[in-house]
């Protein structure tokens, strides 16, 4: 019986605070803007707003710094709070 409480206790309590509810499904007919310019879209930009998330209820001031990758594949590279995360494919269907 002690089995269930417990059961009972991490499911009534303990599933919400690791959960995360989203206003419905993704959107299904996404169009890529067609004149957007990378360029001015590189360099540092400062997060202002964001969907609540668990993990990151402590982080403040975060910025991303966005570079075009410097080797032969399309790309950029994103820094986040200084690390680093390569996004290889983002910029290749707007060049």
């Amino acid at each position: 019986m002690g089995d269930l409480w417990t059961e009972l206790f991490l499911f009534v309590f303990v599933t919400p605070v690791f959960s995360m509810v989203m206003p419905g499904l993704c959107p299904s007919q996404l169009k890529a803007i067609e004149d957007f310019d990378h360029e001015r879209f590189m360099g540092t930009w400062y997060e202002v707003q964001r969907t609540p998330f668990l993990m990151e209820t402590m982080i403040r001031c975060n910025k991303f710094h966005y570079q075009e990758k410097g080797d032969s594949d399309e790309g950029i590279i994103v820094y986040m709070k200084g690390n680093r995360q390569s996004v290889s494919t983002m910029l290749s269907q707007t060049r």
